[in-house]
C-alpha cells in the first residue's frame, strides 16, 4: 500500500484523526514551499491552510496526495503573486504627485465614485469582485451566474467605461 493509500484509507476511516495524518505529513513542506513562492512566512501559512480546506472541499483521490497537495498550493500561491504584481502594476500607474498629495488622492478618490456611478449595478459588481476581492473569472461567474466569458466581457467593458469617465478631456475634444 502505498503512503497516499494508506493517508487517503485513514481519512476515509476517521476524517479527524486522517486529515491530522495528512497534516502532520505535508504541513510543514508545504509551508517551505509556499514561503519560497511568496516570501512571506504568514502568507505562506494562508495557502496551506486553504490547500487543506481545499482537500476537505474536494475530497480529491489522487494517485499521488503530495502531488495534489504541493500542485494546489503552488496554484494558490501563484495567485496571490499575480494579485500583488497587478496591484503593484496599478500602483505604478500613479505618479509622485498623486501619491505625495492627501488632496490629489481625495479628488481621485471623488473622481473614480462618480466615474463607479456611470457602470450598471452589474459592472459594479464584476469590478468589485475582481479587483476588491480579486477573484478569478470563474469564481466571479460562479458568483453571479453567467459564463466566465462573459464575465471577461463585462469587466472589459466597465473598464471602457472607467478609463473614458477618468481620462482627462484634452481642450477642444468632446469624448
Amino acid at each position: 500500500m502505498s503512503e497516499t493509500e494508506a493517508l487517503l484509507a485513514e481519512f476515509d476511516r476517521d476524517p479527524e484523526v486522517g486529515l491530522s495524518k495528512i497534516m502532520d505529513r505535508f504541513e510543514k513542506p508545504l509551508v517551505r514551499h509556499a514561503r519560497a513562492v511568496l516570501l512571506h512566512n504568514e502568507a505562506a501559512k494562508d495557502v496551506v491552510q486553504e490547500t487543506f480546506i481545499r482537500f476537505l472541499t474536494e475530497k480529491p483521490r489522487p494517485d499521488n496526495l503530495g502531488g495534489w497537495l504541493y500542485r494546489v498550493s503552488r496554484n494558490l500561491a501563484l495567485d496571490i503573486v499575480r494579485k500583488e504584481k497587478r496591484r503593484m502594476r496599478l500602483n505604478e500607474g500613479l505618479d509622485e504627485r498623486h501619491a505625495a498629495s492627501p488632496e490629489t488622492t481625495a479628488t481621485l478618490r471623488v473622481d473614480l465614485g462618480r466615474a463607479y456611478t456611470k457602470l450598471t449595478p452589474e459592472q459594479r459588481e464584476v469590478v468589485f469582485l475582481k479587483v476588491q476581492e480579486g477573484l478569478s473569472y470563474q469564481e466571479i461567474a460562479d458568483t453571479i451566474g453567467k459564463p466566465a466569458g462573459t464575465v471577461g466581457w463585462m469587466l472589459h467593458q466597465a473598464l471602457k467605461i472607467l478609463a473614458a469617465e477618468l481620462r482627462p478631456a484634452a481642450p477642444g475634444v468632446r469624448s
